[in-house]
């Protein structure tokens, strides 16, 4: 039976996200293994745990294994098995969790687990080392109005929100069960809570469409959609035909006079050559900078600010690049993406062994930015991310506050993924960023979804995957002050994790006095030891 609810866990984990989206699962998804490691051993929870994990991962991340094979060119012998070998790391952090929950739930007593279980998730969540990192509350961005108190407290301290019910609900049968079937305080206080929390995101999310107007520019998204077949293509025709596709869809998107025209990550199709204009016309110039030159000279005739993702080499080295084109001025402003994907872009070890660079197909070595960098356009500040960059909530707000920026600008490529669960759920984990910090989410993708997000989470406009689009659309930039998040960042989370911690200790002085007690009985016994510790003869 524990083996099935565990599974089950598992099973109502990955059925809360997309493509499935049942969202209101992620309130109970937890609840099946906290019954199935009660009273058991560590190396049981442990174990239970880990099926929990590699369940929900295989059921939501399931198209890794086709992202090995477009991009990788494992077959599907290698591809699959090396999912099942990523899902049971991954499942490492639901085995974590398991694990720590018998000992966080006896010290924390009767009623106090149900506040320390849902924060110990929150700080394993946190600090394992995910590939592809996510949060327990995610899910929630189908319905954002449950999301508006992250400009408050973060992603981190909404994950305890959300793994509540899952306790609660666990505490309830338990109550049930011996006879306590009068105990309705604590469902009653949870169901208030996020009563409180989703009065708190109407309110909040009218506030945030009622604000004053600082402008209302209109920004042209476009989505080439190229497919694998082309991105793999070695016949250097299949690239010029991508960048005239590109550019064709780009001068349509011009007579729309957007006040910004955005590429996708790697939208420009060869190795960006910053200089290009620096050096003359030469018959031997490299396709490379033919075309960098080429890109240059539409950024001049668009005459509006232009952004484009990129390869570019760069003191020997390639970086994944956004470059800015500010009208009429015939340069670029590049930023250099700084947190790359292990494996797709960062191969561990690669600087100490060049070799392994090219151990895999389809994996990249490349350099990492070292700053942020601001794009001015529209009378707004844009801070640009690449990719994966826009998951993570501590660099978005690092980055928004040291350029002083008013808007967040995600260039993506998600092409090697295709038609699969992950274009929804790449959107989805980057949608809370927004909220955060109540700021717009301009995103820029090569194949889907490329969308429109405003400062309440709320999807204004969102293209199809594997379809070519040119998406405008005019956002109305609400003025508003900083958010707490913005200014101080997971303070709060913090905070209720110093308060819980000291309140486990003093909850628990005796057992570490204890504790201190006898480990400086047994350190007096070890020291006397060599020195014969008893009688002299």
């Amino acid at each position: 039976m524990s083996l099935l609810l565990a599974a089950l866990s598992g099973v109502l984990g990955f059925l809360a996200f997309p493509h499935f989206s049942w969202w209101p699962l992620v309130f109970v998804t937890y609840a099946p293994l906290f019954i199935a490691v009660e009273g058991k051993t560590g190396r049981r929870r442990f174990g239970l745990g880990l099926i929990t994990g590699t369940v929900h991962t295989l059921g939501m991340q399931y198209w890794i294994a086709g992202t090995l094979v477009n991009m990788s060119h494992f077959p599907w012998a290698a591809a699959i098995p090396s999912l099942v070998l990523y899902s049971a790391y991954h499942g490492l952090m639901w085995a974590l969790v398991a694990l720590f929950y018998g000992p966080v739930r006896a010290w924390s007593g009767r009623w106090g687990w149900l506040i320390t279980v849902p924060l110990m998730y929150a700080v394993v969540e946190r600090v394992f080392p995910s590939l592809f990192p996510y949060f327990a509350c995610s899910p929630l961005y189908a319905a954002p109005v449950l999301l508006q108190a992250s400009e408050w407290i973060g992603p981190s301290f909404l994950t305890a929100l959300v793994i509540l019910p899952s306790c609660g609900l666990v505490h309830m049968i338990e109550e049930y069960s011996r006879g306590r079937a009068s105990d309705h305080l604590v469902p009653t206080a949870i169901a208030a809570l996020w009563l409180m929390v989703s009065v708190w995101g109407v309110v909040r999310m009218q506030q945030v469409w009622s604000a004053p107007i600082r402008s209302q520019p209109t920004v042209a998204l476009i989505q080439p959609n190229v497919t694998v077949d082309e991105k793999n293509a070695r016949d250097p025709a299949v690239r010029k035909g991508v960048y005239a596709r590109t550019e064709a869809m780009t001068r349509r998107a011009a007579r729309l006079r957007p006040d910004l025209v955005v590429w996708p990550e790697g939208g420009f199709p060869f190795t960006f050559e910053i200089d290009a204009l620096d050096h003359a016309r030469n018959p031997k110039d490299s396709r490379h900078r033919v075309y960098s030159r080429r890109l240059y000279r539409l950024a001049l005739e668009l005459g509006v600010p232009f952004v484009a993702g990129a390869l570019r080499r760069h003191d020997g080295r390639v970086r994944n690049s956004g470059l800015f084109f500010p009208p009429g001025e015939g340069r670029a402003i590049p930023y250099d993406k700084r947190q790359l994907l292990l494996f797709g872009e960062r191969v561990p070890f690669a600087d100490t062994f060049p070799s392994l660079r090219d151990a895999v197909p389809g994996m990249s070595h490349h350099v990492a930015g070292e700053r942020f960098v601001r794009f001015d356009a529209a009378g707004f500040g844009w801070v640009p991310s690449i990719c994966y960059e826009a998951i993570q909530p501590t660099f978005t707000r690092d980055g928004l506050n040291a350029e002083h920026s008013d808007i967040l600008l995600n260039l993506t490529n998600d092409v090697w993924f295709g038609n699969t669960a992950e274009a929804p759920q790449h959107l989805m984990v980057q949608t809370q960023r927004a909220i955060e910090n109540r700021v717009w989410l301009v995103r820029s993708t090569n194949s889907g979804i490329s969308a429109f997000v405003d400062p309440t989470g709320t999807i204004r406009a969102a293209t199809q995957v594997d379809n070519e689009a040119v998406l405008a659309y005019e956002m109305a930039v609400p003025a508003l002050p900083e958010t707490f998040y913005r200014r101080f960042g997971d303070l709060l989370f913090y905070v209720a994790l110093v308060l819980a911690g000291l309140w486990l200790a003093v909850r628990n002085v005796d057992d570490l006095r204890n504790f201190v007690r006898n480990r400086g009985v047994k350190g007096d016994a070890d020291r006397a030891a060599p020195n014969g510790g008893g009688d002299v003869s």
